[in-house]
């Protein structure tokens, strides 16, 4: 299981023939590799994962989730390759979910 952005940036980097789909939070600790303001304090921590992984791979399908308004994402999602994105309201939270996947 891994539980830390570190061990996870890791394992796709050096295991990425074996990955098929990732599924990201946007709001995440920043760990070792990130800076706290380069992820606004956590806040952004899978957009700049998303942006790593992207270097690496174009294809691999990524999952979002946040409860975050979709105002805050980047117009790089927006330009992403068949995106698309549906939300879930509940009594309590609001989560959205982003897809990402460029086949």
């Amino acid at each position: 299981i891994i539980t830390t952005i570190d061990e996870a940036y890791s394992y796709i980097k050096n295991y990425l023939t074996n990955v098929e789909l990732i599924i990201l939070d946007v709001m995440m600790y920043y760990g070792a590799i990130y800076s706290y303001e380069e992820t606004n304090g956590g806040l952004n921590t899978g957009i700049r994962l998303f942006e790593d992984i992207r270097k690496l791979s174009a294809e691999i399908p990524i999952i979002f989730l946040s409860i975050r308004d979709d105002d805050f994402l980047p117009n790089r999602f927006k330009k992403e390759k068949n995106t698309n994105k549906s939300r879930h309201n509940s009594p309590t939270f609001s989560t959205f979910f982003f897809l990402f996947c460029s086949h």
